[in-house]
């Protein structure tokens, strides 16, 4: 007879307990803030004082060149009036004869009747009969003279013509027709006036053409 044995497991449940730790986020505390700092309007944050940047952790010091200063914001410099910025430094604007500061104060402009040539101020060459246009770079002609070249022609009038608005052509006066370059006059006649436009005429009211006459209709 065969004896058998039974192992018997007795199974037990088993409760783990997993403890869970929890790190509190804490902002940058006042006194952790650097040096050259100050608290911001709102939270608790914190900002570089004026000329000063944030350079990871720290507020290090813009720095300003001779004949700089910080800028609006305080972020950055600029050069003052008669200087510009070059690379780190403020470089003094060379201004030529005849030359002056512009309105931004970091470049130049040529005094009227003067030109930019290179880096020096050339006169403008002003040709008889011509003027000084609104920024006095360039010129234009006078009335009564036409430009040719670089140089004012007189407009040749003729007898009895007179300049036009334009002032470099002209036309002829009231009772005269252009012929080439003169002004001829021409007859008008009985019963018949010159027109509004000056040039001809044309029968009066009641009477109509008939060659170089006008007749009763």
């Amino acid at each position: 007879m065969k004896v058998q044995h039974f192992l018997k497991y007795q199974l037990r449940p088993v409760t783990l307990f997993v403890a869970l730790v929890v790190f509190p986020i804490v902002g940058p505390a006042q006194g952790s803030a650097p040096a050259n700092s100050h608290p911001e309007r709102y939270g608790g944050r914190w900002e570089c004082d004026r000329g000063y940047k944030a350079d990871g952790p720290l507020c290090t010091e813009i720095p300003v060149p001779a004949n700089g200063y910080l800028d609006s914001f305080a972020s950055d410099w600029d050069c003052e009036r008669g200087y510009r910025r070059v690379a780190e430094t403020c470089e003094q604007i060379k201004i030529p004869a005849n030359g002056y500061l512009d309105s931004g104060g970091d470049g130049w402009q040529c005094d009227r009747g003067f030109r930019e040539k290179g880096d020096s101020c050339a006169p403008v060459a002003l040709p008889e009969g011509a003027y000084l246009k609104n920024f006095g770079k360039t010129w234009e002609c006078n009335r009564g003279y036409r430009k040719v070249l670089e140089r004012c022609d007189v407009v040749a009038v003729p007898q009895n013509g007179f300049l036009k608005h334009d002032g470099v052509s002209w036309e002829c006066g009231r009772g005269y027709v252009k012929r080439g370059n003169e002004c001829v006059g021409f007859a008008v006649p009985d019963n018949a006036h010159i027109k509004h436009s000056g040039e001809g005429w044309e029968c009066d009211r009641g009477y109509s053409q008939r060659g170089n006459a006008c007749a009763v209709k």
